[in-house]
């Protein structure tokens, strides 16, 4: 009777080791697939940000970071695996971030200061996750921070959201696609491009942008310089420090619209109450007016960028504005891109930077996308923007 009660026991442990042998196995291949995955994508931040290589040229970067994309060469793995094969006669990842890459040597070159990002660190937080035997799709927020050499007491930053697509070629994790490259809020005919291109369309858009960039800049040098007053109702420090506080990481008092279309003018009423600027009460969702009280009780005014715009410009507005220019803003002021005559993005004015030659960049903080203490030329280089100097209350 034990004898039988043994060998059953040893057949049990025979049948039950090998499954859990081979589930461990499988745990620890998709784990380390995975580690892969990460590798790749983290390898490519690095590469794309220019974290580690002192800021070479962009031809020198676009030729690494080539190698953790899908050549025209490679097949998957497996044979029944549909094969994403990129061309590059037609629109590619690759192209956008070259154009990206080039279009930051034409800033650089052509702007009188150091626009270089020093010190640059980077935090990639994981928000989706989705793998299978030959494709991976992965969700992540990137966070980069940095100091500019002109600001090294302040700590410049800016939060992207990604998604990428991956498959497995010959044996490795190669990136088949990546959308969340293209920033609207750069210039609008780079977001009509969208973050695939043709080689044509990067050229074309080079050519166009270095002629645009240069004439912004000698029209800048050109502009009349106004001596405008402040009133004392109106704390720049107050306010500028409220927007370097809360430009990547939103205040809770306040309902974040970043889902329902964009937090950008939300986050610039705030900076302004936060200065001492008063609420404006009256019709809720309405442009006669500019207060908040919760998501459902405040005008449109406090949220929507053409909104603010109508209503700062209105005679019904409380806020005390003067029209400005490049040249004459100052710290805690205004500026909003535009298309056409309407608003479609607002940025508060953080810091000014001059030289023996005069002032030669304007820093900014602004939500969706999250940026905190940014060159204005770098990332806000479209020529249509509207400048309002904050005189404070009427």
């Amino acid at each position: 009777m034990i004898k039988r009660k043994v060998f059953a026991f040893l057949c049990l442990i025979t049948i039950i080791m090998p499954v859990n042998y081979i589930n461990a196995a499988s745990d620890c291949s998709f784990q380390n697939s995975n580690n892969d995955i990460k590798s790749v994508i983290e390898d490519f931040f690095n590469l794309y940000e220019d974290v580690n290589l002192s800021h070479k040229k962009s031809s020198v970067i676009t030729e690494n970071i080539e190698k953790y994309f899908v050549d025209t060469q490679l097949q998957k793995d497996s044979e029944t695996a549909e094969s994403k094969i990129i061309t590059m006669s037609e629109p590619s990842n690759l192209e956008f971030i070259k154009l990206l890459l080039q279009r930051r040597d034409i800033i650089y070159n052509n702007s009188d200061v150091d626009l270089n990002e020093y010190n640059k660190k980077l935090d990639l937080k994981y928000i989706e996750f989705n793998t299978t035997d030959n494709n991976a799709t992965v969700m992540i927020e990137v966070t980069k921070k940095w100091n500019y050499s002109f600001s090294p007491n302040i700590e410049s930053a800016a939060t992207d959201i990604y998604t990428i697509n991956l498959g497995y070629y010959n044996k490795g994790w190669k990136i088949e696609n990546i959308t969340g490259l293209a920033d609207g809020f750069q210039d609008t005919y780079l977001n009509k491009l969208g973050d695939s291109i043709a080689k044509e369309e990067r050229e074309a858009y080079l050519d166009q942008f270095e002629r645009e960039y240069i004439q912004i800049k000698e029209t800048q040098k050109k502009e009349e310089t106004y001596p405008y007053l402040r009133a004392s109702s109106y704390n720049t420090i107050a306010a500028t420090n409220y927007a370097l506080q809360y430009a990547l990481n939103p205040n809770p008092n306040y309902f974040d619209f970043t889902s329902l279309g964009g937090d950008c003018t939300n986050f610039i009423s705030q900076c302004l109450f936060a200065g001492g600027i008063n609420m404006h009460y009256g019709e809720a969702l309405s442009n006669n007016c500019w207060y908040y009280r919760n998501n459902g009780d405040r005008s449109s005014s406090w949220t929507l960028a053409n909104g603010f715009r109508q209503y700062i410009n209105s005679s019904l507005s409380t806020i005390s504005m003067s029209d400005s220019n490049w040249s004459s803003v100052s710290s805690g002021d205004i500026i909003q891109l535009l298309s056409g005559s309407s608003a479609y993005h607002s940025l508060i004015i953080t810091g000014i930077e001059y030289t023996t030659y005069g002032r030669k960049e304007l820093l900014v903080c602004a939500h969706t996308t999250n940026r905190r203490h940014v060159a204005l030329s770098t990332y806000y280089s479209g020529p249509d923007k509207a400048y309002y100097h904050i005189n404070g209350n009427k």
